[in-house]
């Protein structure tokens, strides 16, 4: 069988990966005269992918990933595929939507949720779902990108996961939208260089800023001190 002048005649799953790269080279050069091809190159790729091993089909994926006007079918596919394929999509793809992302964090494990979470843009809702779902290692993703919009909710579930995860601590201190009254609850969790940091950054004199900053009660991961407790220094 030969469609887009490739030979579909089964065959090896290396030989898989040789047709696809085929394949793709045929796309990319037919695209901008012929559009109608994205469709029937969708449809071949898609049955010659089945057939061709993980590494194959890691190079069909970071090729397409930087395709604006990739075949959506076949970006979806590639997404929902072992992460060592699915991550050049997850990361860098334009061609998903935020439905699509939504529902990945849905059905997808910790792996493809980490890759959605370092995506240039994460909007509010896909933040707010990263961080219901992800674990510790996603968090940090979320946290850790500064594309991410991240909601009061989404900042606050962030805020009280920090005494089981200090990976966490660094990456919010520094979101510059971390309103005061949680930048003040995440300075008795971490470390002394961070609350000094901290201190910096909101502008504040280290000997007022337990009279400056708001005293709310709230219910802290254990190991971080409430505001009506005896505060240490900046230093300890």
């Amino acid at each position: 069988m030969r469609t887009l002048g490739v030979n579909l005649a089964p065959k090896s799953q290396s030989s898989g990966g040789c047709r696809l790269e085929r394949l793709t080279d045929l796309f990319l050069r037919e695209l901008e005269v012929r559009p109608a091809t994205s469709d029937l190159f969708a449809e071949v790729a898609a049955h010659v992918a089945r057939e061709t091993d993980v590494g194959g089909r890691q190079a069909l994926s970071d090729r397409l990933a930087e395709v604006g006007v990739a075949p959506h079918r076949l970006v979806l596919m590639l997404a929902q595929d072992v992460i060592a394929v699915a991550e050049p999509i997850l990361r860098r793809s334009g061609v998903l939507s935020e439905g699509d992302l939504l529902a990945l964090v849905e059905s997808q494990g910790q792996e493809h949720l980490k890759a959605i979470a370092e995506c240039a843009v994460v909007s509010e809702r896909l933040a707010e779902a990263l961080v219901a779902k992800g674990d510790d290692q996603v968090l940090v993703s979320v946290a850790s990108n500064l594309g991410a919009s991240l909601s009061q909710g989404a900042m606050e579930q962030l805020v009280a996961r920090p005494q089981g995860c200090q990976g966490l601590h660094e990456p919010l201190a520094l979101r510059s939208e971390l309103p005061p009254d949680l930048l003040h609850e995440l300075f008795w969790c971490v470390s002394s260089a961070l609350r000094q940091r901290i201190v910096a950054r909101a502008d504040l004199d280290p000997q007022a800023s337990s009279a400056r900053w708001p005293r709310r009660r709230r219910v802290l991961p254990s190991g971080c001190r409430t505001g009506g407790r005896k505060r240490a220094g900046p230093n300890g």
